[in-house]
């Protein structure tokens, strides 16, 4: 219960209580790992979720493809970019909270995968880190040229049918 106390200038108390106001939410042990799906999963694993800022009800999604990163099936999340244009809005991937007090130099390890439509292509993938009670400092972008991890352009969906389409990328979360 939290309770607060407002004194009149006649000193007057009136007391405001609430319950379950205040939620303490578990953090995830280190290392976090996103579990391998078994075939196709239409759901995001427990703990994570996401904004849908243009009210589409289309954002991130899990996927499985049968080539992944090293030759052999994978699920991934994905978002579709070519299905849904967000007109400069930014749709998050938001991940449960992890306890980085234990580590000295916590990463983000991901695998990613794109290819340009055109060449004036604006997609952009952005990694943020919120400390506890703190604003979210921008930690990673690739957008352009720079995300893309396929040459040449396509205007046509992109599915990364190929392992040597995907790209390891890691981001220091220390900040």
């Amino acid at each position: 219960t939290v309770s607060l106390i407002v004194y009149s200038s006649g000193n007057v108390p009136d007391t405001l209580e609430r319950t379950a106001y205040i939620e303490v939410v578990d953090t995830q042990p280190l290392p976090f790992y996103e579990p391998i799906a078994v075939g196709v999963q239409s759901t995001l694993p427990a703990g994570w979720s996401t904004t849908d800022e243009n009210g589409d009800h289309t954002g991130w999604q899990e996927g499985w493809w049968n080539l992944g990163v090293d030759g052999s099936p994978d699920d991934f999340i994905f978002f579709d970019n070519y299905q849904v244009n967000l007109n400069g809005l930014e749709e998050q991937l938001i991940l449960p909270l992890l306890d980085f007090s234990t580590t000295a130099n916590p990463k983000l390890y991901f695998y990613r995968a794109h290819r340009l439509r055109t060449a004036s292509n604006t997609d952009t993938l952005k990694v943020y880190v919120r400390a506890c009670g703190t604003n979210r400092d921008l930690l990673y972008v690739k957008g352009g040229q720079q995300l893309a991890t396929v040459a040449g352009l396509d205007p046509g969906p992109f599915e990364p049918s190929q392992p040597s389409y995907w790209v390891r990328d890691s981001v220091d979360l220390s900040a």
